[in-house]
């Protein structure tokens, strides 16, 4: 009797471990696949970089530019994913459209139903120039997970489930300081987070449709599948080009995500998977993501002796990665203290230079000004100027009256008053 109990104990012991013991190999398997996968991309990769030839990289023209706002319709809408949209727009007039660099924006001016005016916001281009159309590719912002009082965002809402075909938008002219560079002796390294993807998409779609020999490598993370637009248009580039890699981290894989088959690695985009992609760091890295990605991402290329001349950004929204590298260049950041008197809002405070724009400290005393671009491209954030003087880095040419400043990069070059 004593015998077949313990017999009885040990097959519920091994009965109880086994899902533990499998739960453990498989990921170990998971583990070792992902391993794996990175070590045959590393021997590809290393070896189309060797093999990488020199090439000149199609001149961009100007024909079809404009000044000012210009009438577009919305031609076609494409859902990319459940919060992700699509939008391609062609002139109402019919005439050319200006030509522009991969990884530069367009400005919209939305007339958004129960808003008190037009509101102005930027969206990367996410195909290649030389097209009839441009395409944007707008994902919907909600509020943050832990700040449910916050509202969704205006533009993109707006844009993701009010937006119509056969809508009208006006539109600037292609600009911005993030754009592909010409450099054929270089591997493009594309490192991107959520939305950030429109821009590289861009460059990536630019460099093959001209027959770019330069290795292309795509280091792009999401949440899960659910949350990955162009996946399928990147697979079928791979398949195609045999100079394009793309590597996709999901840091929160669906159920229904299988590693090796719609994700390489669990996880987040670092740099980290770099070194064990690339023999140096001599290429050129494009960024794109939320703050913390970029800022992530800009100081441990950094601590890998990447050269700044290597690294280029996308600007938008509020990251730090700027006021590092400013900080780092000695660049114009005013540190002279000065009095900033806020008129509207009835608030003055000190510019110290611990801010890298009036923008920014407006934003620390929660005093609203619109913005856009946050690159002094767009507009959105003209501010009237009462009294004293504002500068701009590297004498940079500003599209505002004189008694007017771009908030976004404007500094003080003098105690000042704003009419907001």
């Amino acid at each position: 009797m004593n015998s077949v109990l313990f017999i009885c104990g040990i097959a519920l012991c091994v009965a109880g471990t086994l899902p533990i013991a499998q739960w453990t190999i498989q990921g170990w398997k998971s583990a070792r696949e992902s391993q794996r996968h990175l070590e045959d991309l590393r021997e590809i990769i290393q070896k189309k970089i060797g093999q990488s030839q020199k090439r000149k990289s199609p001149a961009v023209g100007a024909e079809g530019n404009w000044n000012g706002f210009r009438l577009f319709e919305v031609d076609r809408l494409n859902r990319e994913t459940p919060t992700c949209t699509s939008v391609y727009l062609k002139p109402v007039d019919g005439r050319p459209i200006a030509d522009f660099k991969p990884g530069q924006h367009l400005t919209l001016k939305l007339n958004i139903p129960g808003q008190p005016k037009p509101v102005i916001r930027c969206y990367s281009l996410s195909d290649a120039p030389g097209k009839q159309y441009y395409r944007i590719t707008v994902k919907r912002a909600s509020h943050p997970p832990n700040r449910p009082e916050l509202k969704p965002g205006k533009a993109s809402s707006f844009i993701n489930e009010g937006l119509k075909e056969g809508d009208q938008i006006e539109i600037k002219a292609p600009a911005g300081h993030f754009f592909l560079q010409d450099d054929p002796y270089r591997p493009a390294v594309l490192l991107a987070g959520g939305i950030g993807i429109t821009p590289m998409v861009s460059m990536a779609n630019t460099l093959l449709e001209n027959n770019s020999k330069r290795p292309i490598i795509l280091l792009y993370g999401v949440r899960n599948g659910l949350d990955q637009p162009f996946r399928h248009h990147l697979e079928e580039l791979g398949s195609r080009h045999d100079n394009f890699f793309s590597i996709f981290c999901y840091s929160r894989p669906c159920p229904e995500d299988l590693l090796d088959r719609d994700y390489h690695i669990e996880g987040f985009v670092s740099v980290d998977i770099l070194k064990k992609l690339l023999p140096q760091p001599a290429c050129e890295f494009y960024l794109c993501g939320p703050p913390k990605f970029m800022d992530s991402i800009y100081n441990d290329l950094k601590d890998w002796n990447v050269g700044e001349d290597q690294i280029f950004f996308e600007a938008f929204g509020p990251a730090t990665v700027g006021k590092n590298r400013n900080k780092e260049k000695g660049s114009h950041l005013t540190e002279m203290t000065h009095q900033i008197r806020f008129s509207q809002s009835e608030v003055t405070v000190k510019w110290d230079g611990s801010c890298d724009s009036l923008l920014e400290l407006a934003e620390a005393k929660e005093i609203p000004i619109d913005s856009g671009c946050r690159a002094g491209s767009c507009g959105t954030c003209v501010t009237k100027i009462l009294a004293g003087s504002v500068s701009y880095p590297d004498n940079q040419a500003v599209d505002c009256g004189s008694d007017e400043c771009l908030a976004c990069i404007a500094q003080p070059a003098s105690d000042l008053e704003l009419e907001v």
